[in-house]
């Protein structure tokens, strides 16, 4: 979702590399292996940033790094910098020529290191996150999937941005199966969350918004990168978790189903001035014998369900097909924006307006390019002031409607 903070101003994630180059380890081989390569007992190697070989290594949770010495000098692998010493996670004493030295990294996170008798020799271990199980029929198998670096400030395939009421700016940061935030300035302030099931973790996180007295609510599901490949247990994926503005845990409610207040595929969320939810929920209206419409949920700030309705004019040729994006005006109005109008449809629209209670209002952009009109709204945002800002992404424009 798009968002706009209290300044009128859109907010927008960017993502930039590290500096470092960062050598992958072979997704298939659980032990990274670095040399202490000869001669890096003496001044030199630090130019190329050949101390070590490789000297920046990205692995998985888990995973084992083991540093060979390689020198006729003795040497020492032991996480902190130079600069502020050891910092205690780890530290090999003095290892011998010939001999060997092996941490298992459990934690995500950046851990740089150094030789303590040669400080100019210094490397990064780059952990990222951890093997997901994949189901495909009756086949279960592991893969790794966006592999990332984890450090505080750093983002993996970040799929979500809000602005709480204070200014602070919230990321879904997707690939690192946590949230972000970040002060309005854009320094790092916190994160919550971790890989896995249970309350205040997540797999995948596709959408967060802000509450007016700042809980954060995030949609932990979603598009999990493999193209409607289900992730194994699907009931605790498909959910809604809400927290303190600290990123404590409040509750979590919904799971994997059809039924009223669970969910298929929920793709974004927000929240009305009253604190209630609002989900976008992909195909979870059978309105045909083959085709399924999308369903908007309301839950109270309890995670009750409301009420729901279809995401279309009250017929089922006029539902939007896939809908994209969720925002409430600051009159309590539902407005959905979706990629594509039933094939059937005569009227089209790429949005449309609701009601709180999901009576349908109005709607424009029709599918075509000409001004006004919209062809594949990828997200929007109503401003202050009530006007609607739709991202276009067909046409590669950004619109503003009263």
């Amino acid at each position: 979702m798009l968002h706009v903070s209290a300044l009128g101003i859109a907010v927008a994630v960017a993502v930039f590399l590290p500096a470092m180059m960062v050598d992958e380890v072979d997704a298939d081989h659980p032990v990274a292996e670095v040399s202490i390569p000869p001669g890096s007992s003496v001044l030199g190697c630090e130019a190329s940033d050949e101390c070590w070989i490789p000297a920046n290594v990205t692995i998985r949770i888990g995973d084992e790094v083991t540093w060979t010495n390689d020198d006729t000098a003795a040497h020492t692998v032991t996480s902190g910098t130079p600069e502020d010493g050891p910092d205690g996670t780890f530290d090999s004493s003095l290892v011998m020529p010939g001999a060997t030295f092996s941490y298992a990294f459990e934690d995500a996170g950046e851990y740089p290191y150094y030789c303590v008798v040669h400080p100019w020799r210094v490397g990064t271990i780059a952990v990222g996150s951890p093997p997901i199980p994949i189901v495909t029929g009756n086949d279960v198998y592991t893969t790794y999937i966006d592999l990332g670096i984890a450090g505080d400030g750093q983002l993996d395939n970040p799929s979500d941005v809000a602005v709480a009421p204070d200014g602070r700016i919230v990321v879904a940061d997707r690939g690192n199966d946590r949230i972000q935030v970040f002060h309005p300035n854009g320094t790092f302030a916190f994160a919550f969350g971790s890989y896995g099931v249970g309350d205040g973790q997540f797999r995948a996180p596709a959408a967060v918004a802000v509450a007016p007295d700042g809980r954060i609510v995030v949609v932990d599901g979603g598009n999990d990168g493999h193209d409607r490949i289900r992730l194994a247990d699907d009931s605790t994926r498909y959910r809604i978790q809400v927290f303190h503005p600290n990123g404590t845990f409040v509750l979590a409610f919904g799971s994997y189903g059809d039924d009223s207040g669970q969910f298929l595929d929920p793709i974004d969320a927000a929240v009305t001035p009253d604190g209630r939810i609002v989900v976008v929920d992909n195909s979870n209206v059978k309105v045909t014998r083959n085709d399924y419409a999308d369903r908007i949920q309301v839950f109270h700030p309890n995670g009750t369900l409301a009420h729901d309705f279809w995401a279309g004019l009250g017929h089922w040729y006029d539902l939007i097909d896939v809908p994209h994006a969720v925002t409430v005006a600051p009159d309590g109005h539902i407005v959905v924006a979706g990629t594509n109008a039933y094939r059937y449809s005569s009227t089209g629209y790429r949005i449309q307006v609701f009601s709180e209670s999901g009576t349908y209002v109005s709607g424009f952009g029709a599918e075509i390019n000409d001004g006004g009109q919209v062809g594949s709204p990828a997200d929007i945002a109503v401003a202050h002031d009530g006007r609607i800002v739709v991202v276009d992404e067909d046409n590669d424009r950004i619109q503003v409607f009263h």
